[in-house]
């Protein structure tokens, strides 16, 4: 999947999780941050279609959605948005 594809999908979902919200409370929001994950996350995505700038610049832009995936390593990020749902109890 491609990785503004993916962004899209990511940003129909709410903007708060409350998994991701509560690592975040004993740092506290600190100023600068993102408003919320789903923020963060759908920014991280559209970049990697880019050359970057800063500490992420690239040589070619990435535009496979699975690469991002398996690059993102952003606790709060990962484990409550990215997290691929719990099978069922058999």
């Amino acid at each position: 999947m491609d990785v503004i594809d993916f962004a899209k999908l990511i940003g129909r979902l709410p903007p708060h999780l409350p998994i991701s919200d509560a690592m975040e409370a004993p740092e506290g929001l600190q100023e600068g941050r993102w408003p919320s994950q789903r923020k963060h996350l759908t920014t991280w995505f559209r970049s990697q279609a880019t050359l970057g700038h800063g500490a992420y610049t690239r040589q070619t832009p990435n535009r496979s959605a699975k690469l991002t995936y398996n690059r993102f390593q952003c606790a709060e990020g990962s484990s409550g948005w990215l997290k691929p749902p719990e099978s069922p109890p058999l």
